[in-house]
Parts: structure tokens; C-alpha cells; sequence
């Protein structure tokens, strides 16, 4: 079995939209469907820690241009997809895929392996 090493080196402007690259892999390396505006909702929590403080609430609603009520029916279809959970009531990242996108780098290691060989 031969092992093939890939380096890809990348920089963002921003939490944000490191965080919108690490969710988009997460969600499609496990064939997990998911809408733009729960993407941005996911990164946006994942980079403010909650969506439930009204203050945070507000700041996405309006960079977003987003209906409150969206709001609440985006947290609830990510909350169906195991991405979101209540942590001592707060609506948060599921812990086992958030990460601090204030640290200066990630590095992440994947193995893909084909069974079919």
C-alpha cells in the first residue's frame, strides 16, 4: 500500500470564512446536505460561541438580512442534523466539531481509504 501526501496551504481574511471552508468539508466529506444560510448561521455561532444572546442574534440577522423566525427554523434543522446542540441553554456548535477559528492555524490530516482494492 503506497500513501500519497498532499500539501495545500491556504490563507482567509477572516473566523468566518475559515470557518465556512472547515463546515463546507466537514458537511460534504459526510454527505451531509446543507442550504447556504445554515451554513452561515453554523459558522457564524461557531466563530460568536452562541446564537442564543440576543446581542449575537441580532449581529447575524443583520449581516445576513435574515427574518428572526428563519432564525429559529435554521437552528431547529441544524439542531436535526447533530450540528448544533443546547449546552446548558445555549444553542452551540456541537462540541465535537467546534473549533477556536481564532487560532492562527489548522492543520487537518484525512485518510481516505478504497475498500474497493
Amino acid at each position: 500500500m503506497s500513501i500519497v501526501i498532499q500539501k495545500i496551504n491556504r490563507e482567509y481574511s477572516s473566523a468566518i470564512e475559515l470557518a465556512k471552508v472547515y463546515y463546507t468539508f466537514i458537511t460534504n466529506i459526510n454527505k451531509i446536505k446543507i442550504r447556504p444560510k445554515e451554513l452561515d448561521l453554523l459558522c457564524f455561532c461557531a466563530v460568536h460561541g452562541t446564537i442564543s444572546t440576543p446581542k449575537v442574534r441580532e449581529a447575524f440577522i443583520e449581516q445576513y438580512n435574515t427574518p428572526k423566525n428563519s432564525v429559529y427554523n435554521i437552528v431547529s434543522q441544524l439542531q436535526k442534523m447533530k450540528l448544533m446542540t443546547k449546552v446548558n441553554g445555549k444553542i452551540k456548535v456541537n462540541p465535537v466539531i467546534q473549533l477556536d477559528f481564532t487560532q492562527s492555524s489548522f492543520r487537518i490530516e484525512l485518510t481516505l481509504l478504497n475498500k474497493g482494492l
